[in-house]
């Protein structure tokens, strides 16, 4: 019975990994990555009825990020602020933030994290970070 469910949770995760290259072309070399992924992108969710989160991150083609992050409720408003560098590496965007402003939590200086990019062009940016599948837009876009 657990070979069953481990086949079925295999066959899933080959379902899954079909579908996302099926939908998205294969990733250009770092070089090009990096050069597309230059400029301010902006992704905004919803995550509950009086909950709204926004984010915009520019990357820069010296290597510099700034990225300012929003959460607006009913009841507040907080935003943090994060400068940092930025580069690409076997498809993964690797950030190292150095300057951090805003309420606590937050994350701390010094902080590197991974993204593993899944599709990117001129006007949307996909990757996986921490397990979850984020999609920016270009800004103006």
């Amino acid at each position: 019975m657990k070979n069953l469910y481990l086949l079925i949770i295999l066959s899933l995760g080959n379902l899954a990994q079909c579908q996302l290259s099926d939908k998205h072309e294969e990733l250009p070399n770092d070089s090009t990555i990096g050069q597309r992924i230059v400029g301010t992108w902006v992704s905004e969710e919803q995550w509950y009825t009086n909950h709204y989160r926004e984010c915009v991150i520019t990357l820069s083609s010296n290597g510099s990020l700034m990225s300012r992050q929003r959460m607006f409720s009913n009841a507040a408003t907080n935003e943090w602020l994060y400068e940092g560098i930025w580069q690409i590496k076997d498809g993964v965007l690797i950030e190292t933030i150095t300057k951090v402003s805003g309420p606590t939590p937050h994350e701390p200086v010094g902080e590197v994290s991974y993204s593993r990019i899944v599709a990117i062009d001129h006007n949307k940016l996909i990757y996986n970070a921490g397990g979850q599948t984020i999609s920016l837009k270009r800004k103006g876009e």
